[in-house]
């Protein structure tokens, strides 16, 4: 079982983002379970930055149009991992810290 913990800025990290990718295409390769954790932030908001990170993922104005195609295939594999996974039933754990020794 492999458990992904989903933070605010989970899908602003290129690594995690390929991580998620990797655990799902191993998912459905393998019946591998996967268990989402969503820490201090909403699924709904997961979904959202997934829908916004194949138009804006690595594209540059002074990429060339080849390392724009490039990094769109990447975001675009992304951002279906990350819809994926944040549909499938999960935790959601907010941070009830109240700033005061937190």
């Amino acid at each position: 079982m492999s458990i992904i913990v989903f933070s605010k800025n989970f899908a602003s990290s290129k690594p995690c983002l390929y991580e998620v990718e990797m655990i799902l295409d191993h998912s459905k390769k393998s019946e591998h379970a996967i268990l989402p954790v969503f820490y201090d932030v909403d699924p709904f908001e997961v979904k959202k930055k997934a829908k916004g990170l194949a138009s804006a993922e690595g594209l540059g104005r002074h990429e060339t149009q080849e390392r724009q195609k490039e990094w769109k295939d990447k975001a675009e594999g992304w951002s279906i991992a990350l819809k994926e996974v944040a549909n499938m039933a999960g935790m959601v754990l907010q941070n009830e810290a109240d700033g005061e020794g937190a």
